[in-house]
């Protein structure tokens, strides 16, 4: 939407902005700014529990900075993260957006929604067409497929990167139909 906005000739602030590309936030310097914060409020966290945070997240700097607060939140002063905190952090997460992602998939049918589980399960693909990939989630066709995803990308809930990979971008709207796939 913003990059319509300064991109489309029909848009007010049609190039009155240049456009920069940031780059992924490296895992070392999220890894030192969490344990710092950690610190100044007296409760501990493992780099390697920040690594975790990181994996989970995908380097998405929003997700990266919503689970740490959550976690944060989970831990009490003199106190150090686990695991065990950091998964009970995650669930509140999903729990929480549980009831929007409901009401977004409600408006999605059925072979746009198979299809979205799949692409949520394999984390990035770039064969969704391939008899493979149709066999493996019992997907109709690829026409099918072609369809369901043009409608998917249209709705924002798949994107597809530099390398034509297509992902559920959101990282809580993967993990929560991670889970209720499992379910």
């Amino acid at each position: 939407m913003l990059e319509e906005m300064f991109n489309s000739s029909a848009h007010p602030f049609y190039n009155s902005a240049s456009y920069m590309a940031l780059g992924a936030i490296p895992e070392d310097k999220y890894v030192e700014f969490v344990c710092y914060w950690f610190e100044q409020y007296h409760k501990h966290i493992d780099a390697e529990l920040v690594s975790t945070i990181h994996h989970i997240a995908e380097a998405n700097t929003y997700a990266m900075q919503r689970i740490s607060h959550e976690l944060f939140d989970e831990v009490s002063s003199g106190e150090k993260a686990d695991r065990l905190i950091l998964t009970k952090a995650v669930n509140n997460i999903i729990e929480a957006e549980a009831p929007r992602f409901a009401r977004m998939l409600s408006h999605v049918p059925d072979r746009q929604q198979n299809l979205l589980f799949a692409i949520a399960k394999e984390g990035r693909v770039q064969k969704i067409m391939s008899a493979a990939f149709l066999r493996k989630y019992h997907l109709a066709s690829s026409s099918a497929v072609q369809n369901a995803i043009k409608h998917l990308i249209e709705l924002d809930l798949v994107t597809q990167d530099d390398k034509k990979q297509y992902m559920v971008e959101d990282v809580f709207l993967k993990l929560y139909l991670n889970q209720i796939s499992e379910k």
